[in-house]
Order: C-alpha cells, then sequence, then structure tokens
C-alpha cells in the first residue's frame, strides 16, 4: 500500500491519518470510540428533502480528524437505506470534539467537483471508487487532496476546496520524470476515472 513521491514532499507535507475501520486498533488516541458507537445507536438522520431515513451500511472507513481542531473533524461514513446507483449518496457523521450531537452531511457523488472539492468529499469518492473495485486503496486520492491542500496558505481545515485533478496529473508526472512507473501508472489510472466521470456530468 505504499506510494512513491519525491523527498520534498515527505519532508514538508502535514500528518493526518486515514483509517480503514477493518484494520485499526482505535479511531483516535485522544477520541474514545464507545462514544462514537454510542452515538451510532439514534440513526435516523434527515436528508436535505425532510425526508427521514436510517443508516443502513457502516462503510468500515473513518478520518481521525486532528485533536481539538473544529475545522478537522472526526468521521465516519455510511450507505443510506435509500441509496440508488442512478444517484449515489453517502452519509458523513462529523464527530465535534466538544462532544456534542454529531453533525450529518449528504454527500451527492454525482455532483462532486474534482476541481473544487473538500477532504470529506475526497474520502467519500474514495470509497465509492473502491467498494466497485476501481481502485484498490484510499491512498492515492487522499494523498492527491493533502498535496493540493498543503499548497493553500491555511491548510488546517478539512473544508478547504482544493483542486486534485491538477494534483494527481503533477503526481503522475512526477512519477514519469523519475522513472517511478507504479506510481505513474496508478496515479494515471486514478486520473482517468475522474476525467471520466466529470466528462459523463
Amino acid at each position: 500500500m505504499s506510494i512513491t513521491l519525491d523527498a520534498s514532499y515527505y519532508k514538508n507535507a502535514p500528518s493526518k491519518m486515514y483509517v480503514e475501520q477493518k484494520i485499526q486498533n482505535n479511531f483516535s488516541s485522544a477520541f474514545n470510540i464507545a462514544d462514537i458507537q454510542q452515538s451510532d445507536k439514534t440513526s435516523t438522520i434527515v436528508n436535505n428533502n425532510k425526508t427521514p431515513y436510517t443508516t443502513e451500511e457502516d462503510l468500515n472507513c473513518s478520518m481521525c480528524g486532528e485533536i481539538n481542531n473544529p475545522q478537522n473533524l472526526p468521521c465516519k461514513f455510511y450507505k443510506p437505506s435509500n441509496y440508488s446507483e442512478e444517484d449515489p449518496v453517502y452519509i458523513a457523521k462529523l464527530y465535534p470534539w466538544d462532544g456534542s450531537d454529531p453533525i450529518i452531511r449528504e454527500i451527492h457523488l454525482n455532483n462532486i467537483s474534482f476541481s473544487n472539492i473538500d477532504e470529506y468529499e475526497t474520502f467519500a469518492y474514495g470509497i465509492y471508487l473502491k467498494k466497485q473495485g476501481k481502485i484498490p486503496w484510499l491512498n492515492d486520492i487522499l494523498t492527491a487532496y493533502d498535496q493540493a491542500n498543503y499548497q493553500l496558505s491555511d491548510d488546517s481545515s478539512s473544508f478547504n476546496k482544493v483542486n486534485i485533478i491538477q494534483s494527481i496529473k503533477e503526481d503522475m508526472n512526477e512519477g514519469l520524470k523519475n522513472r517511478y512507473y507504479e506510481q505513474y501508472l496508478r496515479y494515471k489510472s486514478l486520473f482517468n476515472l475522474l476525467t471520466k466521470q466529470t466528462k459523463s456530468k
């Protein structure tokens, strides 16, 4: 699951942790997973049309967030019971660090703009591609977000909107330039997937 990037990225990139729960030991050293599980007992949520439904499937993927940063909250992802491939929607449940009720966010996957995308949307779309068997893991698309976000004057918010298409293209070119052919082919495949989705909208 490793990726190859130039040394300057490893030196300068912010440290964030992304977790697939099936292999995680804990959600965060400062965030109690039991509290999250207790909150999830109340699973009825309301979409933008005020139509209630219940979460049906835990997608087994989480973001740990950055401790005490209200712009970078822990998050778990779900597929709602009225999910359809025609209009795929994932539910992101964001957990404030003060222990207050989760923030419920619908992410309409077909409406995502890859040139103007935040971290929660990036993660959700990565899960979607992985569930369809189109990518082997989430690392590449999440790294593309991190790299683009790192270029901003304030990279501390997971709500920052960035252009991951440009970031992926840069990783492709970097891989080819340095003869990291495995990296080049992975990012080329991801680039083709996202640009194809963009053209089909």
